[in-house]
């Protein structure tokens, strides 16, 4: 075989694993990312006078060491330990299909999580493992539960917020460095950034139904 046919090969090789690659980043569809009921105990957008901010996720109740997947195809953006009481936390950045109303990009979040068991893989598939719920106080504020967002958008590296002096993926809308009230507009403006995940009871809104 002469030098032609093994660039053509290569070629063929390069691209079908490009064209792979790029349409398992596409997000067809999403899931939940806990089996069995998923029964909130904490509300997307509810205000959270201990933390003064508004909720930006789901929290949802389980047992120590459940195991949590992800909610659709995508790339791991982060999985590390967070801040405040949020323990290990993974980001996975979805692609969604070509004019899907919710743009172009969503990330998922999934915090509470323990280090052992915790994705190291950089792509995902829908239902892949990504990691377990932590049993420690210090990485779950006291209660075993997940905490499970969806921000808007492409995933922001992690550098801090200048609205909140706080990380972009934070579980609520928190203006650390001063007092603020349920009306300040930074909290709404933050809030308009993230989607509510599932349908909730209220107004039947949500992205996963």
């Amino acid at each position: 075989m002469g030098i032609i046919g093994v660039l053509s090969i290569l070629s063929l090789v390069l691209f079908k694993e490009f064209a792979f690659q790029n349409r398992e980043s596409i997000a067809e569809s999403f899931r939940l990312p806990l089996d069995g009921s998923w029964i909130v105990t904490r509300e997307f957008a509810e205000w959270n006078w201990g933390v003064r901010g508004y909720h930006l996720g789901e929290d949802v109740c389980r047992d120590a060491e459940d195991p949590v997947y992800a909610a659709a195809n995508g790339v791991v953006r982060f999985a590390s330990l967070a801040q405040l009481g949020y323990g290990y936390v993974v980001i996975v950045e979805h692609r969604l299909p070509a004019g899907d109303p919710f743009g172009e990009y969503v990330c998922t979040v999934y915090g509470h999580l323990r280090q052992e068991g915790l994705i190291t893989t950089q792509s995902v598939s829908e239902g892949e493992l990504i990691g377990y719920l932590s049993a420690k106080p210090e990485y779950n504020k006291g209660i075993i539960h997940l905490h499970f967002g969806i921000r808007k958008g492409r995933y922001i590296e992690t550098v801090i917020d200048p609205r909140r002096d706080g990380w972009y993926y934070g579980g609520s809308t928190t203006i650390f460095g001063g007092k603020s009230s349920r009306e300040d507009p930074i909290h709404m403006q933050i809030l308009s950034e993230w989607l509510n995940p599932t349908t909730d009871q209220v107004n039947g809104e949500g992205f996963i139904s």
